[in-house]
């Protein structure tokens, strides 16, 4: 047989058992928000220290490339390019007189 504690005793423990669920609920909660949180920001951690990595790398080997070479020498282009880059100006010059040509073509016919 049990004997029947008082009524405050019995709210008291009640009140603490609440307590109890209530703050593991939240604890729960507060863990899963940290969890979250941290599942999001690692691999942007990891992103960034590639990225970094990758772009102080590409800075010393870009700075090493064009130290090799004298400052004169770093805006010359290939004769190849050169001879390229000459045959597509006349190219575009030629094609140039040819709109022209119809051009005039077109405005002496519409007379």
């Amino acid at each position: 047989m049990t004997i029947p504690l008082p009524l405050t005793i019995q709210v008291r423990k009640l009140v603490n058992k609440l307590d109890a669920t209530l703050l593991r609920s939240i604890l729960a909660a507060y863990y899963c928000t940290v969890q979250r949180a941290v599942n999001n920001a690692a691999p942007k951690a990891i992103m960034h220290f590639l990225v970094h990595g990758t772009q102080d790398g590409v800075y010393a080997r870009l700075f090493e490339r064009i130290a090799q070479h004298q400052p004169a020498q770093i805006l010359d282009e290939p004769p190849e390019l050169e001879a390229k880059r000459r045959a597509d100006l006349e190219v575009v010059a030629k094609l140039r007189a040819a709109r022209t040509a119809l051009e005039a073509l077109t405005a002496g016919a519409a007379r």
